[in-house]
C-alpha cells in the first residue's frame, strides 16, 4: 500500500527506500499526515512527487519538530508570503530537510554579514544558498575566489550569484 501511494505520487519507491531506510517502517497514516501538512502550506499535490524524489527524507520528518519550523523560518526571517511557500520550497525541497537552528539560521548570518540584504531574493531567486554549508562550502568558494586574486568584495559579489 506505501509503495503505490508513493508511485501514485511520482515518487521512485525503490530509489526513495534506499535513501531513506526509515520510509521501510512509516506508516501510511504519517505519510498521509506530512502530505496533508505540506498541502496545508499551498504545496499542490502535483509537486509532491519531485520534493518526496528529491528529498525522501521529508516522507518521515516530524512535522512539530522539522516541517513546521521551516516554515516559520521562511515565514518570519525570510518574510516569505504564505502564499510563495510553494515557489521557494519547488526551487529548493532540501530547505525542508535543513535543521533552522544548525543550517539555515547560520546561513542566513553569515549570508547577511557578507552584505547579503535582499531577503525576497534570496528567499525567490537563491534559496539553494541556505541549504549549503558555511564551512564546507561558502567560506572555501570564498577563500577560492579570493587566492585566484578577486577582492574580497569581488568575490563576496560573485558567491553570493552563484
Amino acid at each position: 500500500e506505501k509503495i503505490l501511494c508513493l508511485e501514485i505520487m511520482g515518487v521512485d519507491s525503490g530509489k526513495a527506500l534506499s535513501l531513506n531506510p526509515s520510509l521501510r517502517t512509516a506508516s501510511l497514516h504519517s505519510i498521509h499526515e506530512i502530505v496533508t501538512f505540506l498541502e496545508s502550506k499551498g504545496i499542490h499535490q502535483k509537486d509532491l512527487g519531485r520534493i518526496f524524489g528529491t528529498c525522501p527524507n521529508v516522507l518521515t520528518s516530524d512535522i512539530k519538530t522539522e516541517l513546521n519550523p521551516v516554515f516559520n523560518f521562511l515565514s518570519y526571517d525570510l518574510r516569505v508570503p504564505d502564499e510563495n511557500f510553494r515557489r521557494v520550497i519547488n526551487k529548493c525541497p532540501r530547505l525542508l530537510i535543513s535543521s533552522v537552528r544548525d543550517q539555515l539560521k547560520p546561513a542566513l548570518f553569515y549570508l547577511q554579514r557578507l552584505g547579503f540584504k535582499d531577503l525576497h531574493s534570496l528567499a525567490d531567486q537563491d534559496p539553494v544558498l541556505l541549504v549549503l554549508s558555511v564551512e564546507k562550502t561558502l567560506i572555501p568558494k570564498l577563500q577560492f575566489l579570493q587566492n585566484l586574486g578577486f577582492s574580497k568584495t569581488d568575490a563576496v559579489g560573485m558567491v553570493l550569484r552563484c
